[in-house]
């Protein structure tokens, strides 16, 4: 599987990539400095885990059930607090995120690379990831997602990787690093169920062997993330089923616009590249069977925002990289079709309205809810 193909990244693309992943960082980063980064609830809640888990304060609040939450993933707030002596507790969430902003895209590249040895068209997919509105609002911010987003996207990488050449240390890995993305953000954790996918209906061998892959994932994921939850339960006496009723808890309003608002935040997910998006299915039928079956196992663990019965862009974007991969397969169907000035122009046009609705999204808000009838 993927025989042949080499994922490293040429000298030329690698500069490409990390040129314009630096240009958008620091230009979000300028955007907040004038506008003022998002720090809402559930920065308050990090900011509060990370002082008590650096013992400079308790857990209290308004909503203490609410903020009980924040100790089933503790990833996150640990290493704030680890870094608070050198940078205070609000600086190292930017840090960090910029880090993983940095990096996410380069796993992207690999990614589309592994399944189209197409270095422009990784490119084209990693840039559109980079600047879709959910990683420009709440990547280099206050929040975890992005996190959860980068070691989900890693997790899907290790696994190609196990296709290609498959070994106990690739899944191992693959393992640890969904325990890690599971205990920073739920969505870090989706990863092994890409993986169990793969392992069935896409990788090629025994079914004792599956099982033994299988069982080898299985232990080196549940076993410290079924540790941890124990932990806390018999600690502070709370559980997931407790964190995630209340997640299901809803207000009036957004209870009864809940399927107005479903197809609002997907559109903001990926905005004008969507039109990529939409070229890429296109071409699906034409793509290599193995990487139509990546495509159908990436499905269900894209989709799996469904679970939380909420609606925003910032819990949808785990569809992120499905998105991309069939924007890549789209603008090379431009190129291949069209001339290459109207891919790149749109290509443009994708990146800007991102921007554009990075910038002008309260207001945007309000006018997308007006015409809707969205109350929430």
């Amino acid at each position: 599987m993927f025989n042949g193909v080499n994922p490293k990244i040429s000298t030329k693309y690698f500069t490409y990539l990390l040129v314009f992943a630096a240009v958008n960082a620091l230009l979000v980063c300028l955007l907040f400095s004038h506008f003022g980064a998002r720090f809402g609830s559930d920065s308050e809640e990090y900011l509060t885990t990370a002082k008590y888990f650096s013992g400079q304060g308790a857990l209290g609040g308004s909503d203490m059930i609410k903020l009980f939450g924040r100790l089933l993933k503790p990833a996150f707030p640990l290493l704030v607090g680890l870094l608070s002596p050198l940078f205070g507790f609000k600086l190292p969430f930017i840090l960090i995120n910029v880090v993983f902003y940095l990096s996410i895209g380069f796993v992207v590249f690999k990614i589309v690379k592994l399944l189209f040895n197409d270095e422009n068209q990784a490119l084209v997919a990693a840039m559109l990831f980079l600047t879709a509105y959910p990683m420009l609002e709440y990547g280099i911010n206050y929040y975890t997602d992005l996190a959860g987003w980068f070691f989900f996207v890693l997790s899907v990488y290790l696994t190609l990787l196990f296709g290609q050449k498959p070994s106990y240390k690739l899944v191992v890995w693959n393992g640890i690093i969904s325990v890690i993305g599971f205990l920073t953000k739920e969505s870090g954790g989706v990863g092994t169920l890409f993986f169990v996918l793969f392992l069935f209906f896409v990788y090629k061998d025994s079914f004792i062997n599956k099982l033994k892959y299988l069982l080898t994932i299985a232990v080196v994921f549940w076993l410290p993330v079924i540790s941890w939850q124990v932990f806390v339960y018999f600690k502070y006496a709370y559980s997931y089923y407790d964190w995630y009723m209340l997640c299901r808890r809803g207000d009036e309003a957004f209870v009864r616009d809940y399927f107005k608002i479903i197809p609002k935040s997907l559109v903001a997910t990926f905005f004008l590249g969507w039109s990529f998006v939409l070229l890429g299915l296109v071409r699906v039928r034409k793509a290599a069977p193995e990487v139509k079956k990546v495509a159908l196992a990436l499905i269900l663990p894209s989709f799996s925002f469904l679970i939380w019965f909420g609606a925003s862009s910032r819990i949808f974007y785990i569809i992120g990289l499905l998105l991309s991969i069939l924007a890549g397969w789209g603008f090379v169907y431009l190129i291949n079709n069209y001339r290459r000035t109207y891919a790149y122009s749109l290509l443009a046009m994708a990146i800007a309205g991102n921007y554009f609705w990075f910038i002008f999204d309260d207001r945007l808000r309000v006018l997308v809810n007006a015409v809707l009838n969205i109350h929430y």
